[in-house]
């Protein structure tokens, strides 16, 4: 898989927000049959990948060192968009009384350069 993607020039892309293992094995306890289970998915498709993006540097270093990934790793840091504001109360109710609760029609997706 690795020599065919490599030939077509294709890449393996992993969004790490969160370990799965992690958030399941607060549910479920880290000895959980489930818990092995999607450490070892998240192993396999986790050296498989050639391009990690996650949303912090600490998590970047740790996928680094260690869990050794290979590839190329972005950090893209999660930040609210410059018009973001807590609404008052006048903005509160426009935006419940519109019949299908879109907030802005007009907004784009913010990665559109990446597609």
């Amino acid at each position: 898989m690795q020599f065919v993607n490599w030939l077509k020039q294709r890449h393996i892309v992993i969004d790490w927000h969160n370990y799965g293992t992690s958030m399941v094995s607060k549910r479920l306890g880290e000895k959980s049959i489930f818990t092995k289970l999607v450490s070892a998915y998240e192993g396999f498709w986790g050296f498989k990948a050639t391009i990690h993006v996650c949303v912090s540097r600490a998590m970047a270093r740790e996928l680094l060192y260690k869990y050794e990934k290979r590839g190329k790793v972005a950090t893209l840091h999660d930040r609210a968009p410059e018009d973001f504001h807590q609404l008052d109360v006048e903005e509160i109710h426009s935006v419940r009384s519109r019949p299908d609760n879109t907030i802005s029609p007009g907004r784009s997706f913010p990665f559109n350069h990446l597609c």
